[in-house]
């Protein structure tokens, strides 16, 4: 059916207990109310392959993979893409050249980019703040970061 999920790699759940799954196969978000019933999927149509989702302040966050960015869409407006960051280009500091993970807080975005083995932090309207980590094994260092949690 609609539901059926192919590839479900992280997921969210709002106030309402209602749960958004980063599916990377369908290349779309699904959405279950909190009885497990389909309610609805988005996504854009050309290079996005979403791995992480969060729900935080009536918005929905998602990291696009494929599109090196993290897209925000409304929860209200029927899931309508409100904007994208970064706008870096390669080689700037905030570009995301793999970023698979996040967490929202209520002031910034962080993001793991396994592709710069850093954890790069924006502000809630996508403003590169700065980064943590270089690549290694030692101390503050990170050998493809992924899952991602902020006390």
């Amino acid at each position: 059916g609609k539901g059926q999920l192919q590839m479900p790699l992280n997921c969210d759940i709002d106030d309402n207990g209602d749960i958004y799954i980063a599916d990377a196969g369908r290349m779309q978000v699904v959405a279950f109310d909190n009885s497990g019933y389909y309610l609805n999927c988005f996504g854009e149509k050309e290079n996005f392959k979403p791995t992480d989702v969060k729900v935080k302040n009536n918005k929905i966050w998602v990291v696009n993979l494929d599109g090196h960015k993290i897209n925000v869409y409304s929860k209200d407006s029927a899931n309508k893409l409100l904007y994208s960051f970064p706008e870096a280009e390669e080689g700037d500091e905030g570009y995301l050249y793999s970023p698979t993970n996040l967490c929202v807080t209520d002031d910034k975005v962080y993001v793991s980019d396994v592709g710069a083995s850093k954890i790069k932090i924006y502000s809630l309207k996508g403003d590169y703040i700065s980064s943590v980590g270089t690549v290694g094994k030692g101390l503050g260092q990170f050998v493809r970061p992924k899952g991602i949690a902020v006390d």
